[in-house]
């Protein structure tokens, strides 16, 4: 399979499953699905993001050296949503090493408070925020804080996720 024609196909469930199983558990398929990912084509980066979420959830032992990349695209605030949004679902699945944490959460504490941002990627933020807090309990209060700022003026969907974090940062 030629990834890139494939990937151009168009952006389908059935597409997205049909790369996901070829790349399989596969690191040199991986390694090609995350330089389109990582690369500079946008419509090639997003299209590759979706493909991505699949393998995350299949093969999240795959991600581990592509972890600072990973983190890297988190801070891109010029890529698309989609990239974004997979880059920030990725590591609401992954430990996050300590050398990559603060970067990490730099970024997701930028796109939780930036009403801006889709509601996915800031929702997804939380979470990364709130696994993190968990090792680094330092941050359990500026979360904290940051999610009380933001709750009034959240959607429905937003404010679910933030009660459910602001329990769980109670209860540890």
């Amino acid at each position: 399979m030629e990834l890139i024609p494939t990937l151009l196909k168009g952006n389908s469930r059935a597409n997205r499953d049909r790369i996901a199983r070829w790349i399989g558990s596969d690191r040199k398929r991986f390694a090609e699905l995350m330089s389109v990912y990582l690369g500079t084509e946008r419509r090639e980066a997003q299209l590759a993001s979706g493909v991505l979420t699949i393998i995350t959830d299949k093969h999240p032992e795959l991600l581990t050296p592509w972890l600072p990349k990973i983190v890297q695209s988190v801070t891109n605030t010029e890529a698309h949503d989609a990239v974004r949004r997979a880059a920030v679902r990725t590591l609401m699945f992954i430990d996050i090493p300590r050398s990559l944490a603060g970067k990490a959460a730099n970024a997701c504490f930028a796109y939780l408070a930036d009403i801006s941002q889709p509601i996915a990627i800031r929702a997804f933020s939380m979470i990364v925020l709130k696994n993190i807090a968990r090792k680094e309990p330092a941050f359990r209060n500026e979360l904290r804080v940051t999610i009380e700022v933001i709750l009034p003026y959240s959607t429905a969907a937003l404010k679910s996720c933030a009660r459910r974090t602001l329990k769980e940062l109670s209860a540890s």
